[in-house]
């Protein structure tokens, strides 16, 4: 499963999940203007937050670049794995 946490205004957080429907990936979004939202993304990532970050299962992938890097990569239905 993707994850993505995100911020209001971010255009890169919208260009992702535009991204991931034209893909039909499938993704949670997370806005971290909800501050359970922000505390999750800030234990899961140890290094500096920015908007999106972006992460496959456990792994993070990074922001947006990575993200389409990333994806690149897959094998097509690899992103939808929920293990």
């Amino acid at each position: 499963m993707i994850t993505i946490y995100g911020v209001r205004g971010c255009e890169y957080c919208v260009k992702i999940k535009k991204v991931c429907n034209n893909l039909n990936i499938k993704y949670e979004y997370k806005d971290t203007s909800i501050i359970d939202n922000y505390n999750e993304l800030k234990e899961r990532l140890s290094t500096r937050i920015e908007f999106p970050c972006v992460f496959h299962n456990d792994k993070h992938i990074g922001w947006y670049t990575d993200f389409i890097q990333y994806i690149d990569k897959l094998e097509e239905g690899d992103y939808n794995n929920e293990e």
